[in-house]
């Protein structure tokens, strides 16, 4: 009889410093690494200007980061603001300039465990550095530089339906119904483009079909971990996001809960990897369509992208296109925005906001408004003001002579109004 050992075997120092990178994200830490770079290469250019224009009063800079004093930093990282520069010559917008100093503030706290705060917008501690960076901030601004944001475009019900009717997405194959719940799971679920879509997985799944109380089945899906929620010390006490897609019974072939079906009717029994997106077969093997192994990351990642290109649409579409057009569809049909929160499992409406976005029918509908076309709603609004002034003017009249005399008698009474002259007769 060997007795079952209870706690793991002991950890190494190794495994240790692993729960120190926890704290941050990978997508962090690249985004420190690059800025390091970056740094790296002003200062020995820098060094290398000041020594051949012998520059009054500038000092060389030799200390690495995390070697410096709070007074250098201050000092180095403000100049460093004022002339950094793409490798091109061009200048950054003002929040790459605002997001490269944030970099660095999470690296000299997680890498180098300072506890420093670099931006304050009071000025107070790093006053040369805050000064510069809102400086530098204000006049990218004025230039216009960064004001334009290429953001993933808005895919309109209109380009969904043809994508539907000319079978750009269905299930007739397995490359198309994998692609299909992409983008089915993009728009109910509102997925990040990235992780999130490849996070879904078969075993311990965050996809699980359901019924409610009244017998309505629906496919559920229930956040595990996210940019907004990483399960940590620091998003406890946060709500995971929870979303339902029920049946459509008006139109099986979009049907979410039938795709899911299918789907999982298609794919193998032993999946190596635990991977959702699976692999398609060149040629199905009974009922086996896929692979055991999961989808590339790069064939996931562009699935919008190729999806649209086939169809002959032109833009900047990608797999957070559908995100987008969630938050936006939701938004122009009248849902509270407390619902589209849920959905798309951001932690304030503030979040939400940037991610709605007003349709080119809408925005030409105000702008119609403002040129002096009135919208239908307006014209019978006021068409129904008009006739309720017209009838209480009438009574009032009316009631006023039968009160003077007493007495019925053949009377007229004109009405004019803007347009119309309306003769009335009444006893």
């Amino acid at each position: 009889f060997i007795e079952e050992q209870r706690f793991r075997k002991p950890i190494t120092s190794v495994e240790c410093e692993k729960f120190e990178e926890s704290w941050v994200s990978d997508s962090s830490r690249r985004k420190w690494a690059w800025v390091l770079k970056v740094f790296d290469q002003w200062m020995v250019e820098r060094n290398k200007a000041v020594n051949e224009m012998s520059y009054s009063g500038e000092p060389l800079i030799n200390e690495n980061l995390d070697e410096m004093s709070e007074e250098q930093l201050d000092f180095v990282l403000a100049r460093f603001i004022a002339e950094v520069r793409k490798e091109d010559g061009q200048e950054y917008p003002g929040k790459t300039l605002y997001e490269m100093i944030s970099s660095i503030q999470t690296f000299l706290r997680v890498k180098c465990k300072r506890n420093v705060t670099l931006i304050d917008k009071t000025g107070c501690k790093f006053r040369s550095l805050n000064s510069a960076l809102n400086f530098q901030m204000k006049e990218k601004a004025g230039q216009g530089i960064g004001l334009v944001v290429n953001k993933a475009n808005l895919i309109t019900e209109e380009q969904e339906n043809y994508l539907w009717e000319n079978g750009f997405l269905g299930s007739d194959n397995a490359e198309l119904l994998c692609h299909t719940l992409v983008w089915v799971f993009g728009i109910q679920f509102a997925l990040r483009a990235g992780q999130e879509h490849r996070n879904l997985r078969f075993k311990n799944s965050q996809l699980s079909l359901q019924s409610d109380e009244s017998g309505n089945e629906f496919l559920q899906y229930m956040e595990d971990i996210s940019k907004t929620n990483n399960g940590g010390l620091s998003h406890l006490r946060i709500k995971r996001k929870v979303v339902r897609a029920y049946k459509n019974l008006t139109n099986v072939e979009r049907c979410p809960v039938e795709l899911y079906k299918k789907y999982v009717s298609h794919v193998p029994k032993e999946i190596s990897d635990n991977a959702f997106y699976l692999r398609a077969l060149p040629k199905p093997k009974g009922d086996v369509w896929y692979y055991n192994k999961a989808m590339g990351r790069e064939t996931l990642g562009n699935v919008v992208k190729n999806i649209m290109r086939r169809a002959g649409f032109e833009g900047h579409f990608t797999n957070h296109s559908l995100r987008r057009s969630c938050a936006t569809r939701l938004y122009e049909g009248g849902v509270p925005e407390q619902v589209i929160v849920e959905t798309t499992g951001h932690r304030s409406c503030d979040g939400v906001r940037e991610y709605k976005c007003t349709s080119s029918t809408l925005k030409r509908k105000a702008s119609e408004i403002l040129q002096g076309a009135t919208p239908k709603r307006a014209e019978i609004d006021v068409k129904e003001k008009n006739e309720k002034l017209f009838n209480n003017d009438v009574e009032q009249k009316y009631d006023g002579q039968r009160e003077e005399t007493g007495e019925d008698y053949n009377q007229s009474v004109v009405i004019s109004t803007h347009s119309t002259k309306i003769v009335i007769s009444y006893k």
